[in-house]
């Protein structure tokens, strides 16, 4: 699914996967100051093996200004082994630039590839004009992130742009991230599961509405994904379907 130099989107309500095809699960591409782009939410989707990141945000070209590129709200999305391409620098959960003032909240990241968010400029062609740009990320649940030989070692939080800062006015809950929460970036106020909690997250348990990250256990779809009972199923796809049910879905 994308967007190029659009305005007044909403992606809400898919199930995104690649099987190993195509680029990023939703992109958002803006080049140049023509047209404005501070409208647009993505929420309640469930992206699984995206073939590069679940979602890439983009803006390049020729000058602009920060106000023409801002404001995307990414909320109660759930990203589950997002960006399996071995050689895709920008695979994983998230990965952004050229855009000012981006929310990530309340989402939960389970295997993604390379880190689960992401400042990386994806090749010379996807340069953004200026500096100074921030991205805020609360209140997520951000564990199992993988290593990949090009997109990095499995952080949560990855910032590749020294021109780019992220903000934390809320708290992470992380664990079991193979190259640790952060990689040029730091939060304070993160908090690290314990075995119990991680084992309860890592089969989707129900922990209360009075969960601290509660909104971020119950988002995207609740429709279980569907098996084409027309097509055999080998051993592979079997353990893989129960996992992604025991990771996203009530089961």
């Amino acid at each position: 699914m994308r967007i190029y130099n659009t305005n007044h989107v909403k992606f809400y309500n898919n199930i995104i996967n690649s099987e190993g095809e195509g680029g990023a699960g939703i992109e958002i591409q803006k080049i140049g100051p023509s047209t404005v782009m501070n409208d647009i939410e993505i929420y309640d989707n469930l992206l699984y093996e995206t073939n590069a990141a679940g979602i890439w945000i983009t803006g390049y070209g020729a000058g602009y200004s920060k106000d023409s590129a801002k404001d995307i709200f990414i909320h109660h999305n759930k990203f589950y082994k997002t960006g399996t391409n071995e050689g895709a620098d920008w695979a994983g959960g998230i990965v952004l630039n050229g855009f000012q003032n981006t929310l990530i909240e309340d989402n939960k990241f389970d295997g993604c590839y390379g880190a689960a968010i992401a400042h990386k400029q994806v090749s010379n062609e996807f340069s953004a004009p200026g500096s100074g740009y921030t991205t805020i990320v609360r209140n997520n649940i951000i564990i199992n992130t993988q290593s990949s030989p090009a997109a990095g070692e499995g952080y949560a939080v990855y910032n590749q742009l020294k021109k780019y800062s992220f903000l934390y006015p809320g708290k992470q809950l992380s664990f079991s991230n193979a190259g640790g929460n952060y990689m040029s970036a730091n939060s304070t106020s993160d908090i690290e599961a314990d075995s119990e909690l991680a084992a309860k997250l890592n089969t989707n348990e129900t922990l209360g509405k009075d969960f601290p990250w509660s909104e971020a256990m119950s988002t995207g779809p609740q429709t279980p994904y569907e098996i084409n009972e027309s097509k055999v199923q080998t051993e592979q796809e079997e353990s893989f379907e129960l996992s992604l049910k025991k990771s996203f879905f009530r089961v």
